[in-house]
């Protein structure tokens, strides 16, 4: 069980080959790129545990959703976190200025060299930035969704 992508999501682990076949959990990765798969409704605190989750079994390789198997499982897994908290931190942070997530999108863009690899790739297969856009928007949606809970809604 590992939620935060989404509250039902599971990851498989087969033990006797130590491949550990992530979902969505571990990101998106494509030629030595990844990046987070965090659309709404997505949970932050969940997404974390599950990464450590996923790091305590020690996996040799991670069979991704998208798009393949990748050897240096542990190492991936500390490259997908470091990325996803440098997300989380941006749309945090643009949430409390106020900004809209077209804004906080430029933002990523701008800041992970992976979003432009990742675009590049999504377009060669038909689709466009809004693959960024609803991860990103799940994130963003995770703030709204503390802030309503604080507020007492």
């Amino acid at each position: 069980y590992t939620p935060g992508h989404a509250s039902h999501h599971m990851s498989i682990y087969l033990e006797d080959r130590k491949i550990l076949f992530t979902g969505d959990s571990a990101g998106l990765y494509h030629n030595n790129s990844i990046i987070p798969t965090t659309p709404k409704p997505h949970n932050v605190e969940k997404s974390l545990d599950s990464l450590m989750k996923m790091k305590n079994l020690h996996p040799s390789k991670l069979g991704f959703t998208h798009y393949g198997i990748a050897d240096n499982a542990v190492e991936l897994l500390n490259k997908y976190e470091i990325v996803y908290r440098k997300w989380v931190e941006i749309v945090k942070k643009g949430f409390e200025e106020n900004l809209d997530i077209n804004e906080i999108y430029k933002i990523v863009k701008n800041t992970d060299i992976n979003v432009n690899l990742q675009e590049k790739f999504f377009k060669s297969r038909g689709y466009g930035e809004e693959e960024v856009l609803f991860s990103l928007y799940g994130i963003y949606s995770y703030f709204l969704w503390k802030k309503d809970k604080i507020q007492g809604g």
